[in-house]
């Protein structure tokens, strides 16, 4: 909000973010997406304006669980949901935050409700019955500790700290406007003659969730980038030597694609390839015949 102010809300800019990430997909990278078959069925875009709306109403209200009973209940179920449109349209999982919603189930009143439907032979759970004496009060050391990570935050996000582990959380802040979208790909040619796109999935778990950021070091220079060519030949390193696609490879590639959606959003091959960052196997990487 800092950074868009109201520009945030627009359709358009919700939109322009969710076909990148449907076009990089990390998790559920299936031939049918979500996010493409609405830009392609022509929605309005007032629908992304409530998708994205209803994501950051459930995050900015998330605080009301620790004074609200009936927080408690709703905004998990709430964010439960959000976490499962970000699967969906985005194709990013985060597990930890759908298990954390969990925190909040009230399990006794569960084990009342399924013995009371569907339980015939045993009793009924019995509530917790409070003696009325006040428990223990809090030691002032977690309190601190909690006032002084709430403070180490906001102080890291006003003043744009990007050093681990504190984080301004800038992903998707910037406003776009729709247009040609940029997205990447990483193929690799195997010595039996056929091409595959490597999933980011396999890419290594380190670089996973910033994947679009290792491969665009690729373009930013004119000349070879050291640390992507280190990582493209521990990738090869490592696929050859499992056999991980039943064949070595023999030449892998970083591909920048380029996808106008606005002009033809039924393109089959959603737009064409406009740079090619080439990179020959090293003798070494293929295992001994």
């Amino acid at each position: 909000m800092r950074d868009s102010g109201l520009d945030w809300f627009r359709g358009d800019n919700i939109e322009q973010k969710l076909v990148r990430d449907a076009l990089e997909p990390i998790f559920l990278d299936y031939k049918w997406k979500a996010t493409l078959w609405l830009v392609q069925h022509h929605v309005p875009d007032f629908v992304f304006s409530v998708i994205g709306t209803a994501g950051l109403i459930a995050e900015l209200g998330y605080f009301t669980v620790l004074f609200s009973r009936t927080a408690q209940i709703v905004l998990p179920a709430i964010m439960f949901g959000v976490h499962l449109g970000i699967l969906l349209f985005q194709h990013i999982l985060f597990l930890d935050l759908l298990i954390l919603q969990f925190i909040f189930l009230d399990a006794d009143r569960c084990v009342n409700f399924w013995h009371r439907h569907f339980s015939k032979n045993s009793e009924a759970a019995r509530p917790q019955v409070s003696n009325g004496k006040p428990g223990p009060a809090l030691s002032y050391v977690p309190l601190t500790a909690t006032a002084l990570m709430i403070v180490a935050s906001l102080l890291g996000w006003v003043w744009h700290v990007e050093f681990y582990p504190f984080s301004s959380w800038h992903m998707y802040a910037n406003p776009e406007r729709k247009g040609p979208i940029f997205y990447y790909k990483l193929v690799a040619t195997l010595e039996n003659g056929s091409s595959i796109v490597v999933s980011s999935r396999d890419y290594s778990p380190a670089v996973m969730p910033t994947s679009r950021f290792m491969l665009l070091r690729a373009f930013r220079g004119r000349g070879r980038s050291k640390t992507l060519d280190e990582f493209l030949a521990s990738y090869v390193q490592r696929s050859n030597r499992n056999l991980a696609f039943g064949s070595t490879i023999s030449h892998i590639e970083v591909q920048r694609w380029r996808w106008n959606y606005v002009v033809d959003p039924n393109d089959p091959r959603f737009g064409w390839v406009t740079d090619i960052y080439p990179f020959d196997a090293p003798a070494e990487a293929s295992p001994p015949r």
